[in-house]
């Protein structure tokens, strides 16, 4: 029994390794994030110089200040004790942010560790700030102010419900064409917004100008009820094997009943997001004021054989003087 116990605890040792000539550090001095992901991650490196660790290398990282914040409340450290396990040079601390607060920093510090902290680089500043992708969470409503022309007043006529969801960056659009519509198309849809970087380093948000949403679906899915459809269907020949593909597009009005939209030339254009501090309005708008564009549903119609019959486009979110509102 004697024997059988020392061999344990010598593998024990064996097996434990060594940290070696390792020194651990925050890989950046400041880190800077927004609400919108949920967390933030605050990389930790490690280093070997003439010899790497064959055992595991621990770290505590401490809060050192904190400003505009509570800790539990308005922000939780999944765990202040992180592990480098052998050929690990990178972790990261996981700090789960709750946009209670538009912005807060934490001063963080490498507390302890069982092998060297660098003393340049052991504390790390971390900035959160609501970005635009965060000051879109809300429901929002669509006016439809001016009319578009030949295309009437849509207000009195289509019902939209719109909420900005985190999880798929779009808005989320729940649809009506006005219940006593026979083409009524009642249905869940979204809308994408780019964010991108201009050249001064500042994150834009932009709208792509024509995305495929889905396809191929059932037409019967785009009404309202049977009779509609079957009414489309014997009007236009439709067949069984015909299928229709949605796309988000942006058009531009006409004002012209034989032609009412035209497409822009641009991939994706760039939208303004403005906030009325006094009313505590959020509204979205296109950067172009000269051009009233409407952002909205395309569907393409095709045949069995992959031939395009039909091109339909339904204006359902005239975005041109203003876009999207929101209190």
């Amino acid at each position: 029994m004697l024997l059988a116990a020392l061999a344990m605890t010598s593998c024990g040792d064996l097996n434990k390794g060594s940290v070696g000539d390792t020194t651990i550090y925050f890989s950046n001095e400041s880190v800077e994030d927004g609400f919108s992901a949920g967390f933030v991650y605050v990389p930790i490196r490690l280093d070997a110089g003439t010899e790497a660790n064959t055992g595991d290398v621990n770290v505590t990282v401490e809060v050192l200040d904190v400003q505009n914040a509570t800790e539990d409340t308005d922000f939780m450290i999944t765990s202040k004790d992180l592990v480098f396990r052998p050929g690990v040079d990178s972790v990261s601390l996981e700090i789960r942010v709750i946009p209670n607060v538009d912005e807060f920093d934490l001063k963080l510090g490498l507390a302890s560790s069982n092998t060297n902290i660098d003393a340049q680089k052991k504390e790390c500043n971390v900035h959160i700030e609501k970005n635009t992708r965060d000051r879109l969470c809300d429901t929002w409503t669509v006016s439809y102010t001016p009319s578009l022309g030949s295309q009437g007043d849509l207000s009195s006529s289509i019902g939209i419900e719109i909420s900005w969801s985190i999880a798929n960056s779009c808005f989320e659009a729940w649809i009506t064409k006005g219940m006593g519509d026979p083409e009524s198309i009642y249905a869940v849809s979204p809308f994408y917004f780019n964010f991108i970087k201009n050249n001064k380093g500042e994150e834009i948000m932009t709208v792509p100008t024509y995305k495929s949403l889905q396809g191929p679906i059932g037409l019967d899915q785009l009404f309202e009820t049977q009779e509609a459809y079957e009414a489309f269907v014997k009007q236009y020949g439709v067949q069984e094997d015909w299928s229709v593909y949605l796309y988000q597009i942006v058009a531009i009005p006409t004002n012209n009943t034989n032609n009412p939209f035209t497409l822009p030339n641009a991939d994706e254009l760039e939208l303004e997001l403005e906030y009325d501090v006094t009313s505590k309005t959020k509204t979205i708008r296109f950067a172009d004021r000269s051009q009233t564009y409407c952002l909205g549903l395309g569907y393409e119609l095709l045949d069995g054989d992959g031939r395009r019959k039909m091109s339909l486009f339904w204006g359902g979110t005239p975005i041109g003087n203003p876009v999207f509102t929101c209190k």
